[in-house]
This record gives structure tokens, sequence and C-alpha cells, in this order.
């Protein structure tokens, strides 16, 4: 296990655990992985509630959905990344095929 921490005058400190991003300019983080199905499905519920939300609770509600979808939309980078750097296309084909049976699975069980 590997910490690393760098420390700057204009940006604060920043630290590492076994190449997780653990603080960034002075503020702790998180890596964390979510499904992407329902990382899709909990922004549309933010989507659809936020309107309706009282006011006390809308600015959370927002900075949440915000941040969900900078994640998703990290994803659609990362997925992209994947989709045109397979190293083969047997590679390819088989992250295509898990990627297609996770969104299917997670639909199926909300139904």
């Amino acid at each position: 296990m590997t910490a690393f921490i760098t420390t700057s005058d204009k940006m604060g400190v920043s630290a590492f655990h076994d190449d997780a991003l653990v603080m960034t300019y002075g503020n702790p983080t998180v890596t964390h992985w979510l499904r992407i199905k329902e990382l899709q499905n909990w922004i549309t519920t933010l989507e659809e509630t936020i309107p309706a939300a009282p006011a006390a609770h809308r600015y959370h509600l927002e900075q949440l959905y915000f941040s969900l979808k900078a994640a998703y939309n990290a994803h659609l980078r990362e997925h992209e990344a994947i989709i045109t750097e397979a190293p083969t296309a047997d590679d390819l084909q088989a992250y295509l095929a898990a990627y297609a049976a996770a969104i299917n699975t997670a639909t199926s069980q909300e139904d």
C-alpha cells in the first residue's frame, strides 16, 4: 500500500492511496464504484423530484444531481475510451457483451 501526499501554496493538499484520490485541493474525496443503470435511475429520479422539492432541500438535491451527472459523464468518456482502444476485437466483444448484460439485468430487476 502506497500513500502519496503533495502540498502546494496555491492548490493545498492532495493525497493518494494505492492510486486512489483521497484528497484534492484540501477537500477529502472518495473513489467508489457505482453501477451505471442505477446511476441513470437516480439521475432520472432527481430530475423528476427536484422541481417539486421544498426550497430548503432543492439546493442540495441539485448538488447531488450535478455530482451524479458528472459521474455519469465520466463513465461515458471511459466507456468510449474502452470501445475505441480495446486491444483486440475479442476483448471489445467481451466488454460489450458484459456491458449489455449488466444493463439488461439491472433493467429486468426493476420490472
